[in-house]
């Protein structure tokens, strides 16, 4: 690392455009050495352009990419200190696994009992040992993977960057990856970054996870507050699907106020202190559903779909005024199911909740 360059990659105003479509706009972002950071977004929002323009496959429009503190904006790939890993391994057929990680270390003419020694600790580090002469066509999704994992890790780059690795895979394979590459992480001590339009996935990777929305990052931040303080209504719908309803907040006395949810009125204290139109975000697993004749405040409403989910019930409860259906997730331990059509009662704790301002009705 160059002295005095705190991060190993810097991102500056960077803008790109394919045409006349703007894929990045004006993208500011440091990662730090060591850091797990996952870009995270729908399709076509900007996530794999930015992966791209930092190993070098696409030159920016505008800005500046720096490794280590040195502008490689116009250095090409193969001289970056970064590796890629990509969706679909892309395998060499006619080499086996060993001569498959073992690839760039050949290119570079590094000496046979090097490469041995860097294969055998890459293969290990992946959990692969022994299978150095295994073909291609006789691994699974997940080692083939690994090998590619492996093969991205043995040149020691200072960045790694992982196009949506485990997309391919099917679940239980993608949570074995998931704990395999923390555990990677751990032990190489590298920086990671991470493309993703998994949010369960990135939440459970990340160090700090980038939220990205049609070329820009709308919300960057440590997992926990990505989900619990959403910076905006899109963050909070995309991260955990959490319940985005429009309320209106009056004071209704030194220390309560009146908030109207659809066509209803509810007073509490939870809501002291902010006035006006707002959205109020609450994620599904903080809705209580029981009787409609519980005391106490709270909306009533109808369910109009019920879900058994293993470890729990996911609801869609219809309330009055509201247009959207309210989600919530109920244990299974702790209630049984209200069936489809059945009059229920919502509430939530008011710490559970989370207020943004809103323009308009």
């Amino acid at each position: 690392m160059t002295a005095g360059a705190p991060y190993s990659v810097q991102i500056d105003g960077v803008t790109h455009r394919y045409g006349r479509v703007t894929a990045l706009q004006a993208i500011d972002l440091a990662v730090t050495p060591g850091e797990f950071v996952t870009f995270l977004g729908p399709s076509g929002c900007g996530k794999t352009t930015l992966l791209r323009v930092i190993a070098g496959f696409l030159r920016p429009s505008e800005g500046r990419v720096l490794l280590q503190g040195e502008d490689v904006s116009k250095v090409p790939p193969h001289l970056r200190p970064v590796n890629t890993v990509f969706q679909r391994p892309s395998l060499f057929p006619h080499l086996d696994v060993g001569e498959n990680v073992a690839f760039s270390l050949r290119l570079n003419r590094t000496p046979n009992a090097e490469v041995d020694r860097r294969v055998a600790e890459a293969l290990a580090l992946v959990r692969l040992a022994g299978l150095e002469r295994r073909r291609s066509h006789e691994l699974s999704g997940g080692q083939m993977q690994r090998v590619a994992l492996a093969r991205a890790l043995i040149g020691r780059p200072k960045v790694l960057l992982l196009d949506e690795p485990l997309s391919a895979l099917d679940l239980a394979i993608r949570l074995e990856m998931e704990e395999e590459l923390r555990r990677v992480h751990r032990e190489t001590g590298g920086t990671f970054i991470y493309v993703t339009h998994d949010q369960r996935e990135s939440l459970a990777l990340s160090d700090r996870v980038a939220v990205f929305r049609d070329g820009h990052i709308e919300q960057i931040g440590r997992p926990e507050e990505i989900y619990r303080r959403p910076a905006t209504p899109f963050v909070a719908r995309f991260v955990g699907d959490a319940n985005v309803l429009a309320i209106d907040v009056a004071a209704a006395g030194t220390n309560t106020s009146a908030i109207s949810v659809g066509s209803v009125t509810l007073t509490g204290s939870h809501m002291a202190g902010v006035d006006g139109a707002a959205w109020l975000v609450l994620r599904p697993e903080a809705v209580s559903v029981t009787e409609p004749s519980a005391c106490g405040n709270g909306l009533t409403g109808t369910v109009r779909d019920l879900a058994y989910r293993g470890a729990g019930y996911s609801y869609r409860i219809e309330l009055p005024g509201v247009p959207e259906l309210l989600k919530a997730e109920v244990v299974a331990a702790n209630a049984r199911p209200f069936p489809i059509g059945s009059r229920v009662r919502v509430s939530w704790e008011p710490a559970a909740c989370n207020l943004l301002p809103r323009q308009g009705p």
